[in-house]
């Protein structure tokens, strides 16, 4: 088989995978939110808290099954199809276990909530967990070789199925379970892509004598994301454990309307800042120029977003999902203050991955787990509204510690994370004061409320990040991979025409 499908793209390619990648989650993004609007008019808050409940489960096998092992094949300088093939069949048998898993603890799962249509839901979505398990090495290869116009491809036809199964059912049948069927579809067809698209297929088992190093690195992220998954869903077990899956509802919705921005900016971004970054090891100056220009960008992208949210949450819940669900918002107030801290430590993870850091990983896992759990626990005598404020107070405590922490070794250290992270305060708080003094001056909040803010609150971010040099050229970059990329749409498709 041929040698490049297993060797890493030149650095050229990440440029161009930004525009890409960019484009392609402009279409998710509107999918996500179209679809977030229409479900929540269709099904009720207790759907949702069922889904919930049973995405628990799901959240936590999706870690267990894939071993770590797609960073690794990201990650790894040197890679060759035995490799690969190690891999693919080991987190292959992990999936297909940890489905088992899940399929048999569906029972307990529902006994545990006190909700018995959380068996069935769980059972199906052990399906969706081999559909994962198959894909995730052909899907790492992809990353590896930076392809991101296939990723980006398959993306949005992922999402925009999803996105047409789920209203068409929940439009027929007002049941939750089109939420499942959307889930099964978008793995489905990106599935398929991935096995088409990576130039791969596996060969027999066989034993790797570097298989070791591969699992011990697998091993710390997938302990990580473990970590990571009881400080991300510790509060909805306890939530729908104690407070029921109408609560869950209102906090399902407020911490995915959270997400939102950072799923679609962050995610994406992921699957190029790593493989870039793991790439420039050798460069400490060109890899800390990258770091630092990705996190500013993808902080750029979601903060202003998120302060308009926050400031205005009772009318964003009000105008997108309706008056049922007003409840939400102060739940998302709370969460929304998360969101801004984290979309500078999100992109700080990068860090851990690409420098093959995986006991490093484990322990910041084990350390955001401790602090969140406790927060959670605290909180929850207060209700849904004191888990997630509760939340929000442990996050920032703990991002100093977690920045030293990561920064102690490898190409970036913590000072240059602050130093990075500054500007951003500041335009916030410079955008936030913008956005008060416009709340003083309108009318109720609407549509065209909205759309002021969200242009205003940009529009201050910009000219305050403007004032300092560093993010002057990060924004004049980013301008001229946007530009690029609407040159090349024309020419690329005179070429296909041709």
């Amino acid at each position: 088989m041929d040698a490049a499908v297993f060797a890493p793209a030149g650095n050229g390619a990440a440029a161009h995978g930004f525009a890409l990648v960019a484009a392609a989650q402009v279409w998710r993004t509107l999918l996500s939110l179209g679809s977030g609007v229409l479900l929540a008019r269709l099904l009720a808050p207790a759907d949702f808290g069922v889904v919930a409940m049973a995405m628990t489960a799901m959240s936590l096998a999706v870690l267990v099954q894939d071993v770590g092992l797609g960073q690794a094949t990201v990650q790894r300088e040197r890679l060759d199809a035995a490799h690969v093939d190690a891999m693919f069949w080991l987190t292959l048998a992990a999936s297909a276990a940890a489905a088992l898993a899940m399929a048999l603890a569906a029972p307990a799962a529902a006994a545990f909530y006190r909700e018995p249509r959380v068996a069935p839901l769980t059972a199906a979505f052990a399906l969706v967990l081999l559909i994962y398990g198959a894909q995730g090495q052909p899907m790492a290869l992809l990353q590896r070789q930076m392809r991101f116009s296939v990723i980006a491809v398959l993306d949005a036809l992922a999402a925009s199925a999803g996105f047409a199964v789920a209203v068409a059912v929940a439009w027929a049948t007002r049941s939750y379970w089109a939420l499942f069927l959307s889930t099964l579809v978008g793995a489905t067809i990106s599935l398929a892509g991935a096995w088409i698209a990576c130039g791969w297929r596996p060969g027999p088992p066989r034993r790797h004598a570097e298989l070791g190093g591969l699992l011990r690195f697998g091993g710390g992220v997938a302990g990580f994301q473990v970590l990571n998954f009881l400080s991300r869903n510790a509060d909805n077990m306890l939530i729908g454990r104690f407070l029921g899956q109408i609560v869950l509802g209102f906090y399902d919705r407020a911490y995915r309307l959270l997400l939102f921005p950072l799923q679609q900016v962050g995610a994406p971004m992921q699957k190029v800042m790593v493989p870039l970054l793991s790439h420039l090891q050798r460069e400490p100056a060109r890899y800390r120029a990258a770091f630092a220009e990705g996190v500013s960008l993808m902080m750029t992208a979601v903060q202003p977003g998120i302060l308009v949210a926050v400031l205005y949450a009772p009318g964003v819940f009000r105008l997108l999902l309706g008056e049922r669900w007003a409840p939400a918002a102060p739940i998302f107030q709370w969460l929304g203050l998360v969101g801004l801290q984290q979309s500078l430590t999100f992109g700080v993870g990068w860090l851990l991955l690409s420098q093959g850091r995986g006991g490093d990983t484990f322990k910041v896992g084990a350390v955001n787990a401790a602090f969140s759990v406790a927060a959670f626990v605290i909180g929850l005598r207060w209700g849904a509204v004191g888990v997630a404020g509760a939340y929000a107070l442990s996050e920032y405590l703990k991002t100093a510690p977690l920045v030293w922490w990561i920064g102690r070794s490898g190409p970036v250290s913590a000072a240059d994370i602050w130093r990075l992270s500054w500007p951003h305060v500041l335009a916030s708080g410079a955008s936030a004061a913008a956005l008060f003094a416009l709340g003083r001056i309108a009318g109720p909040f609407g549509w065209s409320f909205a759309a002021a803010a969200l242009v205003l609150s940009y529009a201050v971010t910009l000219a305050v990040l403007a004032l300092f040099e560093s993010k002057r050229r990060m924004l004049a970059k980013a301008a001229a991979l946007g530009g690029g990329l609407v040159r090349r749409a024309p020419a690329a498709e005179a070429a296909h025409e041709a």
